[in-house]
């Protein structure tokens, strides 16, 4: 299986306190996601009054592009210095730094001399040139954070790590909100997005107290790169459907269309965040378990379960709301998303869930399973995006995104079989059902009042789950209870 069934005498209380560092982790880092929601939210509303979709286009045409190649500038070296056993070195985390720092730059060259061909495949204004030379600096600027990460991580600090981001983000979006309302159009996210790249490096470096030079040491790299390969190969692959933007939409769509596509995902993506947040706990936690079977399946299994069903629950409750929320929150420019909602939050809902999977392929040292698995999902994809875009449109693109993700949710789901209890497939499929009865309820009777809409698919919701999963009210509650003071023991 992976992971040798061995019992020591340690192993209770290891356990023990993997899961109260993970516990205290995982809920500092939902505070964190709550705040940054809140701000993101602002962002959205007050952004969707100052910006055009064509805005939101051009940046995600651009994007597109940069956020790939970011994935490429890592080999992995981080993860495989977070799932080895020994502390790591100074030679490796040089080295480990080195190798990113180089990478980033490489890209960052090449996209200062290709942004006009860049700008001329998509048939982009003049202008857009320097966004993308500007925008690609930020990726050895990121590039120097790896090794806070890899220490923090390592030593299950999420509440540090957490405190950076939320000053990170803070900015960021004040600056988007700041310069949009000063009229600088599709630039307030580039800006922004150096600005946060900066500020989050510093801080990070600043965590840790100490600034490693990089030093490439060919000796220990190669280990290094033997597990990273693979490692990142699991989050390249999929990356690679970042590219759909800029090879397909932004070549046969409008920017107004690609803005509302890509805004649409941006809005149904929003619970990410708290996948981020499982992967970064449940990672390093299920690394300092592998060697006992038992424990290792009880956190997998009680975490996933925990992701599911709060997963599931937001996302369904979004797809619900999502026609009423865009009346409310945003004018009329935007109102033709209100079909795309719905099978753009039921796409990327379905790739979130298969994702929660990663962090135990990881801690198996089975990166290459996942890597088949998104491999699949991306061939899919791409095989397919171009005819069906040329025909349908953004709707046809959507559609095939779900295609693509539910068959990748099953088969992570029939790969992670012997690391899991049948409860939290049972939960799977309750909850996934569950929220499409609720969907299609509240839809049916056209309710269009918010309040009436999130009670009706709740009642739905546990009506449907509550009967065959008991524990489904109190699980749901589990955050809440976390702040709750407990009675002291008679």
């Amino acid at each position: 299986m992976g992971i040798s069934q061995i019992n020591t005498s340690d192993n209770s209380e290891l356990l023990h306190d993997v899961k109260k560092q993970s516990k205290k982790g995982f809920i500092f880092l939902t505070i964190r996601s709550v705040f940054i929601y809140l701000l993101q939210a602002l962002s959205v509303l007050l952004l969707a009054r100052w910006l055009t979709p064509k805005d939101y286009g051009i940046f995600a045409v651009i994007n597109g592009w940069i956020g790939v190649s970011l994935y490429f500038s890592d080999v992995g070296t981080a993860g495989a210095l977070i799932s080895q056993a020994s502390n790591p070195t100074d030679s490796q985390l040089r080295t480990c730094l080195a190798v990113n720092f180089l990478l980033s730059l490489i890209f960052t060259i090449c996209f200062w001399l290709a942004a006009p061909l860049i700008v001329q495949y998509n048939k982009l204004d003049h202008n857009v040139i320097w966004m993308i030379r500007i925008l690609s600096i930020a990726m050895p600027i990121i590039s120097m954070r790896i090794i806070p990460k890899v220490l923090l991580d390592r030593g299950l600090l999420f509440i540090q790590s957490g405190k950076v981001d939320i000053v990170e983000f803070t900015l960021r979006y004040a600056s988007q909100i700041l310069l949009a309302g000063l009229k600088f159009g599709a630039w307030c996210f580039v800006i922004a997005h150096i600005l946060g790249a900066i500020t989050g490096t510093v801080l990070l470096l600043k965590k840790i107290g100490k600034f490693h030079l990089p030093w490439l040491s060919w000796k220990e790299l190669q280990p290094l790169l033997k597990f990273g390969i693979s490692f990142q190969a699991n989050a390249i692959v999929p990356a690679l459907r970042g590219l759909v933007v800029p090879l397909v939409l932004g070549a046969l769509l409008p920017l107004d269309q690609v803005g509302i596509t890509t805004w649409s995902i941006g809005l149904s993506v929003i619970p990410l965040i708290l996948v981020y947040n499982y992967n970064q706990v449940v990672f390093p936690s299920l690394v300092k378990l592998k060697h006992s079977h038992e424990s290792f399946c009880s956190v997998a299994s009680r975490s996933t379960e925990l992701g599911i069903l709060g997963l599931v629950f937001i996302c369904g409750l979004g797809a619900t709301c999502s026609s009423t929320l865009i009346d409310i929150l945003f004018n009329q420019r935007w109102a033709v998303a209100k079909p795309l909602m719905p099978i753009a939050i039921l796409g990327t809902s379905l790739w979130m869930l298969s994702y929660l999977g990663g962090a135990v392929f990881n801690a198996t040292g089975k990166p290459g399973v996942r890597l088949k698995i998104e491999t699949v999902t991306v061939v899919i994809e791409f095989s397919l995006v171009w005819w069906i875009v040329k025909r349908i449109g953004p709707p046809g693109y959507l559609w095939l995104l779900t295609a693509a993700n539910a068959t990748g949710l099953l088969l992570t789901a029939f790969s992670l079989r012997n690391y899991f209890r049948k409860k939290t497939a049972l939960r799977l499929v309750l909850s996934l059902t569950a929220t499409l009865i609720g969907f299609t309820i509240v839809r049916t009777l056209g309710i269009s009042n918010l309040f009436l809409q999130t009670l009706l698919f709740s009642t739905a919701f546990l009506a449907i789950t509550y009967p065959l999963d008991r524990s489904v009210i109190t699980d749901s509650t589990w955050v809440i209870r976390q702040f709750t003071p407990r009675k002291a023991a008679r």
